[in-house]
């Protein structure tokens, strides 16, 4: 296909080092435990979106380190817990009132009287 780039697969390694170029830094967060949480908890391209939040410059993190990463994927994942809870319940209020309304409205059957019944 035309205007798709590929890019080669990379390992939970290759991923660090990729992370490492940019100028992300490991010394509040581990490279042992950076590899557990690419491999277990999030994923790559994922985690990689958050550095958007942050400056660079000529391509390089100043003062990033892993650790903020994880922090602004645990959050992420908290507020998308919270979200889906919230609009799981706002379904289902809204279903009952709807019900509701259904049920107090005397008028609602009058639609089926000129109808035979089977």
């Amino acid at each position: 296909m035309r205007g798709i780039v590929r890019r080669p697969k990379c390992n939970v390694g290759q991923q660090i080092e990729s992370l490492k170029t940019h100028g992300v830094t490991f010394d509040l967060y581990t490279e042992v435990d950076a590899q557990e949480f690419l491999t277990s908890r999030t994923y790559f391209f994922k985690l990689k979106a958050f550095e958007n939040n942050f400056e660079r410059d000529n391509g390089q993190y100043h003062g990033l380190d892993f650790a903020y990463l994880v922090d602004l994927s645990t959050i992420d994942c908290h507020l998308r817990t919270l979200l889906s809870y919230l609009c799981l319940n706002l379904e289902h209020a809204l279903k009952v009132r709807f019900n509701q309304i259904i049920m107090e409205n005397a008028n609602e059957d009058e639609s089926d009287s000129g109808r035979e019944q089977a």
